[in-house]
Parts: structure tokens; C-alpha cells; sequence
């Protein structure tokens, strides 16, 4: 399976479609500013009458440049944004073990953070985007339509063009183990409080595992990361701004890779609007209460697999299928 040609779109969210496309706005000079920047040329449709919406996207972000391992998908998130007006939308994430044992395209075992490098070294990178979406839709037992991979790049440089982020942390992290580029460790320490965070403490925030709920955590912090992105973006005046607009377009070409349309990234933000924190659930496979996997080694590397056996998805299946309603 390959992904259609791909757009380059306002691809900020790991944590979400409310951060995902706003640079794609469709309703007022703001959106013709950055569509006309990013070369865009698309026929306006009507939009539709409300009715009951659901989409699922699989959201990956890799390291990026001047990491030891820049490919690794090490965060791998399954998000689905359901609205049925006239009820507010609601976003459910799941965020998938990067250690996960699955079986990879020669039937042999490995983690699935190390799906997409190995696809990337042997297909395009549209392809290996499917490689890894389809493995994740075998783990979770459901169709995932689109998907997007993160340049967690893009997410420095975007806080740098906008001058930083005003966010509020809700617990001090004293994360004495962060890992740093050249393989070693520092220290990571940020009190809790309203805080300014530049683009490198911004980063560290988002990347740090410190916390007793591990990627649970992580994801809430990328959540609050990217909903002051998305105030400061909204904010942008498409006439003064334009320089920094024209910046942010060009790094999201360079940065995101995704398979959604420009009429499906429109209807994605339009369904999106009303979604409070209050009605965004995560469900961590890695933490979650009802114990789905256990650690284990495969060879040398330390990896988690599911409860039920080495291949056997069943009870995550179900957990997720529940989590999302599924019928």
C-alpha cells in the first residue's frame, strides 16, 4: 500500500488533530496567506451539513538531524477525533509502546520504533510511512486511513520562528537522565508555574519520560506544548506577520510528510473546533491499569510485548476497540 503523493501541510500535532493544520484555516485572509505561501491551488466545496464525523490517523514523530538515531518513531500515537453535533468534539489518543515487539515485513521480530528506518532504507518515504500504518492497524485490529510523520525538527524550529510559547506546567520534572545528542545524559529541571519556554527547553519538555505515568505524561505535555503553538499561530496577522507565516510554511514542507488532502485536513479542523483539554483521553498501552503487556528480551534489546504471548494482540484489540467505541 502506498500513500498518495503528499501536501504540505500545518502538520504541528503529535498530541492531536487541534494542533495538526492550523496553518491550513479555511475561513478567513490568514488561510489565503498561507495556502498562496505554501503554493497551494485548490477549488473551494461547500461545506458539508452537520452530521456525525469520525477520522483516524496514525501520527509518528521521528528525532530528526543531529540525533544518533533521527529515524526511530518514537512516539507513535493512534488518534481518532469524533464530533456529532450539536455535542463538542472529542479526541481520543492511544499512544502505542515504542519498545513493542511486532513481527516487521520478513516476518521477523523487532520494535516497532525501528519499523519505519528500516523500510526508509529500502523504499521512498511515502512507503515506509505505509509500512509502519500497516503494521500498527495488524496490532490494533482497525482501519487507520491517513497518517503523519513528524520531523520533531519542525516542532524546534516552530517555537524558534515564533519566538517561544508561554505554557503552563502543572508538576516540576527534575528528569536527571534526559538523553542528549552525543549519547550521554543530562539533567533536564523545570518548576512548576507558568513558564517561558524557548525552542530547546520546549523540546526537552515535550521529550522528557520523567513522571510515574511515563508516555501518558509525555503526551499530556506535548498536549499543553502544542495548544500554546496553536494560540500564538491564531494570533498571526496575515499582513504583519508574513515573513514569519512564509517561515513556518516553508518548515512544514521540509518537516511533515502526510497523506491528507487539503479538503481533508479543512474538514479535520472544522470538526476540531470547540475541543477543550476536558474532552481529549489517552489511553497508554504501556500503563494502562489492565496490565496488556509485560517486558521481555528479544536478543540483546529489552522490548515489551503483549500478555497474551509474543504476536498474540488480542486483549489490546479489545482495549482499543472499547476505548474507541467500536461496536
Amino acid at each position: 500500500m502506498r500513500l498518495p503523493k503528499t501536501a504540505a501541510l500545518g502538520a504541528l500535532g503529535l498530541a492531536g488533530f487541534a494542533g495538526l493544520v492550523v496553518l491550513a484555516r479555511s475561513e478567513n485572509e490568514f488561510a489565503v496567506a498561507i495556502r498562496s505561501a505554501a503554493g497551494f491551488n485548490e477549488t473551494r466545496r461547500q461545506s458539508p451539513a452537520p452530521s456525525s464525523f469520525t477520522a483516524r490517523i496514525l501520527v509518528a514523530g521521528i528525532p530528526g538531524e543531529g540525533n544518533p538515531a533521527p529515524d526511530l518513531t518514537d512516539t507513535i500515537l493512534v488518534a481518532q477525533l469524533t464530533h456529532t453535533p450539536p455535542a463538542a468534539p472529542t479526541l481520543q489518543l492511544v499512544s502505542i509502546p515504542r519498545d513493542l515487539a511486532v513481527a516487521g515485513s520478513d516476518g521477523a521480530l523487532q520494535r516497532v520504533n525501528s519499523i519505519y528506518a528500516e523500510a526508509k532504507a529500502r523504499h521512498q518515504p511515502t512507503a515506509t510511512v505505509a509500512t509502519l500504518k500497516e503494521i500498527v492497524e495488524r496490532v490494533i485490529r482497525l482501519p487507520i486511513p491517513n497518517a503523519a510523520l513528524v520531523d520533531l525538527t519542525a516542532f524546534r524550529e516552530v517555537v524558534s520562528v515564533l519566538g517561544g510559547v508561554n505554557v503552563e506546567v502543572p508538576e516540576t520534572i527534575a528528569d536527571h537522565l534526559f538523553p542528549t545528542a552525543g549519547g550521554g545524559t543530562e539533567t533536564f529541571a523545570i518548576e512548576a508555574g507558568w513558564r517561558y519556554l524557548d525552542a530547546a527547553t520546549a523540546e526537552k519538555y515535550i521529550r522528557t519520560r520523567h513522571g510515574g505515568r511515563g508516555d501518558f505524561d509525555r503526551v499530556r505535555r506535548q498536549q499543553y506544548v502544542l495548544e500554546a503553538i496553536h494560540k500564538k499561530i491564531l494570533g498571526l496577522n496575515p499582513l504583519a506577520d508574513l515573513h514569519t507565516i512564509l517561515e513556518l510554511t516553508t518548515i512544514l514542507r521540509r518537516r511533515v510528510l502526510t497523506d491528507l488532502a487539503i479538503d481533508d485536513v479543512r474538514r479535520l479542523l472544522e470538526e476540531s473546533r470547540g475541543l477543550v483539554s476536558a474532552n481529549v483521553r489517552v489511553l497508554d498501552l504501556a500503563s494502562d491499569p489492565a496490565g496488556l503487556v509485560e517486558g521481555d528480551r528479544l536478543g540483546e534489546a529489552q522490548v515489551v510485548r503483549p500478555r497474551a504471548g509474543w504476536t498474540d494482540y488480542t486483549e489490546i484489540q479489545k482495549r482499543v476497540g472499547d476505548f474507541f467505541q467500536i461496536p
